[in-house]
């Protein structure tokens, strides 16, 4: 009798476990995937806006520093202080990384205009476990969002994107 009170015992604790790591599975690891989605998407239209001149966006060519985003992000808090976010940008794509504990996660991408709109095209992480907790297409849509809710907001829409050394280019025109 005792063998099977500590065996219903045993099977209640496992299935207790399950659902509780089922509810992290489905619940918690979307809702951090969401924050940290917003928390770039937000961060970076800010950002680009203070760098633009915060006012109104004329149409015409804008450039971005991008080393300079990558200091203003990171001088703000978006990620906190145990985050250090690297971006470099070349003719060839875009490179965005976070470092935490010794632990990096890079993404490699292609910016471009589609519909008077930025896309990220390719996008992809360089560590398969971590990328698992950002995926590409979540980090892929908070920049873009990011960007074009920035442009929206100023009844612009984007022409033309060039990538050089450090430095993004684009033009805008009035929706």
């Amino acid at each position: 009798m005792r063998r099977r009170g500590c065996m219903s015992t045993l099977v209640i604790f496992v299935l207790l476990a399950l659902l509780c790591c089922g509810s992290i599975w489905l619940i918690g690891l979307p809702r951090a995937r969401d924050t940290v989605s917003d928390r770039i998407s937000n961060g970076l239209s800010t950002q680009i806006a203070d760098q633009l001149g915060g006012v109104t966006l004329q149409p015409g060519e804008h450039t971005l520093s991008v080393s300079g985003l990558q200091q203003q992000m990171q001088d703000a808090g978006i990620f906190g202080n145990d985050v250090e976010l690297r971006v470099s940008v070349s003719p060839a794509g875009l490179f965005f990384s976070f470092d935490t504990n010794g632990q990096t996660i890079g993404y490699t991408g292609t910016p471009a205009v589609e519909d008077g709109k930025l896309v990220i095209e390719y996008l992809e992480s360089d560590n398969d476990v971590l990328g698992f907790l950002l995926p590409p297409d979540k980090l892929a849509g908070a920049l873009e969002r990011g960007v074009n809710t920035y442009v929206s907001a100023q009844g612009q829409q984007m022409q033309d994107l060039t990538l050089g050394a450090d430095v993004i280019t684009f033009v805008t025109v009035s929706t």
